[in-house]
């Protein structure tokens, strides 16, 4: 046996063993991933795991969309608005951890409203620096309130009392 089968729960059949050779399932494999080992439900464990993000991920949409956000826009925005130097697209996918092609409409939205200029890189023509405009820095300092505020909430709701 080798020490990555070692480390993998034994397949399950249908009655609920695994088979031996058989490959973990996705929330099998995410669990132990994450740590968690021997699951009877490994699908509800995983969701027991992520519940917490996912409400606060939909309380910032709720609380964002009024300014015509999404969480994902708002820290698209705030990166861009921490960095010593204007981002590429490219650092902003890696950081949220997205496809630089599922972030090109969301870049072209926060250009056309005059949130943020794309300036061609100086090192490399082949790279568009994002910076935000005096408009989109105005903006940031809303979106960090409206964050903030949210943060705090989230901890009340989960601190001990």
């Amino acid at each position: 046996m080798t020490p990555e089968a070692e480390d993998r729960p034994p397949a399950r059949t249908e009655g609920g063993s695994r088979q031996a050779g058989q490959e973990p399932s996705l929330p099998e494999r995410l669990l132990q991933a994450l740590g968690g080992r021997g699951a009877e439900n490994p699908g509800q464990l995983l969701m027991n795991r992520l519940r917490p993000s996912r409400i606060l991920e939909k309380a910032a949409d709720e609380e964002l969309r009024p300014m015509g956000f999404g969480l994902y826009g708002a820290i698209a925005v705030d990166f861009i608005a921490r960095q010593s130097h204007p981002p590429r697209l490219a650092d902003i996918s890696r950081f949220l951890m997205q496809e630089p092609q599922s972030l090109t409409a969301l870049i072209q939205r926060l250009e056309r409203r005059g949130w943020i200029r794309r300036e061609p890189s100086q090192r490399d023509r082949r790279a568009v620096l994002l910076e935000l405009t005096e408009a989109g820095r105005q903006l940031h300092q809303r979106l960090v309130s409206v964050l903030e505020g949210l943060l705090q909430d989230s901890e009340g709701e989960h601190s001990p009392g």
